[in-house]
């Protein structure tokens, strides 16, 4: 039996228990498909994309050093990611494989659950389809500085599905030597979509959103979890948060977890949930010259966030607000634009997490409040004028080639203008 054959039946029979133990009973099924599948030696267990994954050995392509997994949000396709791809295939070239999940497309409304299932079948089908590198027998402590890295890049939802398919990858990655290195998101809605209620005003749209969000044919499962309201005892997203869980275990085997934010003009995610943060930042308007100007206040970074475009400034963690109330297991934000379970909230930061929030103004003579910056860090759905290729390229291309330690990704950004 060829060495990746084994390890993919060894996650195989791993994610089996870790299914059964979180009480996914369709995921259960699926692994347990899968095992016997790879038991017999059948490549048809793999996922259709993954086509024949065992394939020639002779034909395989190396691993490669770089990992990136993209993943797209609701209502989203892996297109969605198309700048981001570029700005690493630009940055890091022939020593990375960028990954644009198609795994959930037009799958989106059926659960974190299922999509996190259906992620993690298409990475794992993606590492078989490789060779894995010459010296990988030697200790993974011994290895790590040279081995390949792994990073997730989620938009929106997509962030959620990653962080649920990362609990089916952590047997395989130790087995192929690859290190789990940067779990970046952006604009996802870490603390849920409930909105607080209060005044009239805040009651009604309370009540929009959550009707909208309950509609099985337009957000069906997902917008359920998204509302905690999937799960009469532990909502998913308690459950995904919960310090003691294989998700955070999974979560904290990376080197660095950054959550990314619209400090405002996002209608979909509020800034909190994204930003997994109650309070706000202080950030220093950007410059008021004509057209679209960006920048961004950040923390929990070691190293000052450079840039050559925008503006950047650090910040300092804030601490939690009170509940509601004293018996209240749940809290605004301080803009009133999310409803927070504590559970939650307290859970993901048992982590330590980076924190980018970017702030987005246009000063020219049509104003573009009615837009929407929820897909501005991908570039798309907003006019190319907006510069947001140049925040992916400058910032986020930057940081994810200095967690993966990319000797040569200095000097190329600093050469390179968009």
């Amino acid at each position: 039996m060829h060495q990746s054959h084994r390890i993919q039946e060894d996650q195989a029979r791993a994610n089996v228990a870790i299914a059964s133990e979180i009480g996914d009973v369709a995921a259960t099924s699926v692994w347990l498909a899968r095992l016997e599948g790879l038991m017999a030696g059948s490549s048809s267990s793999l996922s259709e994309q993954g086509g024949d994954a065992l394939g020639s050995l002779n034909t395989r392509p190396l691993l490669p050093r770089h990992i990136f997994v993209c993943v797209h949000g609701i209502y989203g396709k892996p297109s969605d990611s198309d700048h981001i791809a570029a700005a690493l295939t630009r940055t890091f070239g022939e020593s990375a494989k960028v990954l644009q999940s198609a795994a959930n497309t037009h799958k989106t409304h059926l659960g974190v659950r299922l999509m996190g299932t259906n992620l993690a079948i298409e990475v794992l089908d993606m590492l078989h389809s490789h060779q894995t590198h010459p010296g990988k027998d030697v200790p993974t402590n011994e290895r790590r500085g040279d081995g390949t890295r792994l990073s997730f890049i989620g938009h929106s939802l997509g962030g959620i599905v990653a962080r649920y398919a990362i609990v089916y990858l952590q047997a395989a990655l130790i087995a192929y030597g690859i290190q789990p290195t940067s779990f970046t998101t952006l604009c996802t809605p870490h603390l849920g979509s409930r909105r607080p209620g209060g005044s009239l005003g805040k009651e009604l749209w309370k009540s929009a959103v959550h009707s909208l969000m309950s509609v099985s044919f337009i957000y069906g499962q997902t917008g359920m979890e998204l509302l905690c309201q999937d799960h009469n005892d532990t909502p998913l997203l308690e459950l995904m948060s919960k310090p003691d869980s294989v998700f955070m275990a999974a979560l904290k085997a990376f080197d660095h977890r950054t959550a990314v934010a619209m400090l405002q003009g996002d209608y979909i995610v509020p800034r909190a949930s994204a930003a997994i943060q109650p309070h706000m930042p202080t950030l220093p308007r950007p410059s008021n010259h004509p057209g679209w100007q960006w920048s961004v206040a950040y923390s929990g970074f070691a190293d000052e966030l450079d840039t050559t475009t925008g503006s950047t400034s650090p910040t300092s963690s804030s601490s939690f607000p009170p509940p509601l109330d004293a018996s209240s297991r749940w809290m605004a934000d301080d803009r009133d634009q999310v409803a927070i379970s504590l559970d939650i909230l307290t859970g993901l930061n048992t982590v330590m997490w980076r924190r980018v929030h970017v702030h987005v103004t246009y000063a020219g003579p049509c104003l573009w409040h009615w837009l929407s910056f929820h897909t501005w860090p991908l570039g798309i759905q907003v006019p190319t004028t907006s510069k947001s290729r140049q925040f992916i390229f400058h910032v986020l291309g930057r940081m994810l080639a200095q967690d993966h330690h990319h000797q040569h990704h200095t000097m190329m950004m600093m050469r390179t203008t968009l």
